[in-house]
């Protein structure tokens, strides 16, 4: 149970780097262009 709980979990930071990580490189990109605009 243990190993399939470890599987799991790291299996959901994977997605949470494939989602997370671009969103907030695209938030970063986004805000800085904002701040560079004005």
């Amino acid at each position: 149970a243990i190993e399939i709980l470890l599987k799991s979990l790291s299996g959901q930071e994977n997605e949470y780097q494939k989602v997370v990580l671009p969103t907030k490189l695209v938030v970063r990109e986004s805000c800085g262009a904002q701040i560079q605009e004005e």
